[in-house]
């Protein structure tokens, strides 16, 4: 292993450290440190894990902006998702060139992706990502989980009963399908988040809705 894949390795740790123990103080200090490794060392700047790392990094503290209750305008969160979506397209871009062996990474990548655009409310794009994720892999349970919820929030803004009926049924058999998937990536809280979702739907005292197809 090179000292620059070394350290591209404690990038990754750090991220994962500073994101988890919600250290948003020194997280964009950490970000601006790992972009200027990359724009240093060639390698760095041509592998696919340190831009995925960057678009973790700002995506984490654009959920922040948000949710502190901090004054924060539109523009500023708006500016730093850009730059977390920049970030997966563009870890998902060498990716395909380089790292084809790692395909869960790839597939982390597209899901974090399209992640951003559902945050964003760019619903119908972040669908076709995770549409193209199950494509690989359609036991991906996060990406299928997360396309699930994504299908909720587009049934609560359609306009006409039979598509609002239709999409929740396909919401609630994704998220279904997601949490019965034996699938060792899947985070507990997203776990936890999807059982709850489908706790909600089978609740409903519509049960046409919920049929299994």
């Amino acid at each position: 292993m090179t000292e620059i894949n070394k350290k591209i390795v404690e990038f990754g740790i750090g991220i994962d450290r500073i994101c988890d123990s919600c250290d948003y103080v020194n997280l964009m200090e950490y970000l601006e440190e790992i972009k200027s490794f990359a724009e240093k060392n060639n390698e760095a700047e041509s592998d696919a894990r340190i831009f995925y790392y960057l678009g973790t990094g700002y995506s984490t503290y654009s959920n922040y902006m948000i949710q502190s209750g901090k004054k924060h305008t539109d523009s500023e969160v708006i500016d730093i998702r850009r730059w977390s979506m920049y970030y997966f397209r563009k870890a998902w871009s060498l990716y395909k060139e380089s790292d084809k062996n790692y395909v869960d990474f790839g597939l982390m990548i597209l899901t974090n992706y399209a992640n951003e655009l559902d945050s964003a409310g760019r619903v119908i794009e972040a669908l076709r990502i995770y549409r193209k994720i199950l494509n690989l892999n359609e036991s991906f349970s996060i990406a299928r989980g997360n396309y699930g919820r994504a299908l909720q929030f587009l049934a609560n803004i359609v306009n006409d009963g039979g598509h609002y009926n239709d999409i929740h049924c396909y919401a609630y058999q994704a998220v279904k399908k997601a949490i019965s998937i034996k699938d060792k990536s899947l985070h507990n809280k997203a776990l936890e988040v999807f059982r709850k979702i489908v706790v909600n739907y089978e609740d409903m005292p519509i049960r046409d809705l919920v049929k299994e197809s």
